[in-house]
């Protein structure tokens, strides 16, 4: 299948972008575009995959044309071009910076995700079947003042905690979380600038948006789905997976894509609750996956609606491709794959120490391409310890 990219701004940046992907092979499309109006037309007739735009430039406007883009077609995935500076501040809902210095293979590399993510998303199906975006939770004003905080330096822990304090329903359900997962913690954190001081800014984020999330549909849930468990569920998985790579430098990524990983189960239980609680029951009583009896009932996965909503929330691309491909780990063959095997491996673990489900098969293919594969012993002694502690 062909990748459509439309690319805005100097003519240098279209040449090198397509320069770039003639040289690797592949089926590309790169066009230029004069305007935001442009991408728009383009994206609203189906033709546009990838949309990259100068974010440095002063004749593109970045942030207006992604935030557009999100709110109308959140299935074509936003990319900000950073000309000649390493400049890592993304535009508003962009899901990804690319440098010009990055190195050709790295580039390739971002646009094949990018393609990868579209294509888990390029369903009419998908949209019929999550219906109205206004019918979707919005992101919580308070992740977008946590943003806006944590990226000015003089910001103290002591104001991220006042951000999150101001909504108190928010708080509670933010606390309730953070100690269900512990996070090693060996005593329970009692308010919001403890949490903050213990567990950072980046698992804050995270909690505030499940939080967010449950709370919109608490009243929502359908007779026999049991939120407080999917949650419960969340939250381990969550801390498993944090605990997995914490040594690298990584647990807050991964602690943050493992809260939101089944995120679109939820959506898909509230949305069709007779629908979803049969499949649970079919996969159940078969044995099946759960992804493979969603695709027969609903045409559709849980883990392409979670990264769906995902991108209307204008999330970044490496969260965006642990939630859709948790399950499928091997078909992102590139890039950083770390946290998409902590999410992966704590899935599948938590299901069978915490939940008592019968053994599934790791992806080992994809867990030796990572180096993962003999860390596996080890994370079943951590999932097991998590279970009964």
């Amino acid at each position: 299948m062909t990748t459509n990219i439309s690319c805005i701004g100097t003519q240098d940046t279209l040449t090198h972008v397509k320069k770039v992907l003639a040289e690797a092979g592949g089926d590309w499309k790169v066009e230029g575009a004069e305007s935001a109006d442009a991408v728009l037309a383009r994206a609203a007739s189906g033709d546009v995959h990838i949309a990259l735009a100068e974010s440095n430039s002063s004749s593109v406007d970045a942030g207006a044309l992604f935030n557009q883009l999100r709110e109308r077609h959140p299935g074509v995935i936003r990319l900000a071009y950073s000309v000649g500076v390493a400049n890592n501040a993304a535009p508003a809902a962009a899901q990804r910076v690319i440098c010009s210095r990055e190195s050709t293979e790295q580039l390739v590399t971002l646009l094949e995700r990018a393609a990868l993510l579209h294509g888990a998303m390029n369903s009419e199906r998908l949209t019929e079947i999550i219906g109205a975006l206004d019918r979707l939770p919005s992101v919580p004003s308070t992740y977008h003042e946590l943003n806006q905080a944590a990226a000015k330096p003089d910001t103290s822990m002591q104001d991220l905690a006042a951000i999150v304090q101001k909504d108190p329903a928010l708080s509670l359900k933010v606390l309730q979380m953070a100690n269900s997962a512990r996070f090693g913690v060996s005593r329970r954190l009692a308010s919001i600038p403890e949490a903050v001081t213990y567990l950072g800014i980046n698992p804050i984020k995270g909690l505030v948006l499940s939080a967010h999330v449950f709370m919109a549909f608490e009243t929502e849930a359908p007779r026999g789905f049991s939120l407080e468990a999917f949650q419960s569920y969340s939250t381990k998985v969550a801390g498993l997976a944090q605990k997995f790579v914490a040594k690298r430098g990584l647990g807050d990524a991964a602690f943050a894509a493992g809260l939101l990983h089944d995120i679109g189960k939820l959506i898909l239980a509230v949305r069709h609750p007779e629908a979803s609680a049969a499949a649970l029951q079919r996969a159940t009583e078969t044995g099946e996956t759960v992804s493979d009896v969603e695709r027969d009932v609903f045409g559709v996965t849980h883990a392409e609606v979670g990264t769906y909503l995902l991108s209307t929330w204008g999330l970044p691309l490496e969260l965006m491709e642990v939630v859709a491909f948790h399950h499928t780990p091997s078909v992102v063959q590139k890039g950083e794959r770390e946290v998409l095997a902590a999410v992966h491996a704590a899935d599948l673990l938590t299901g069978v120490y915490a939940c008592g489900e019968p053994e599934r098969e790791f992806d080992e293919t994809f867990l030796r391409r990572t180096g993962f594969d003999s860390m596996i012993p080890n994370w079943r002694k951590l999932a097991e310890q998590a279970a009964n502690g």
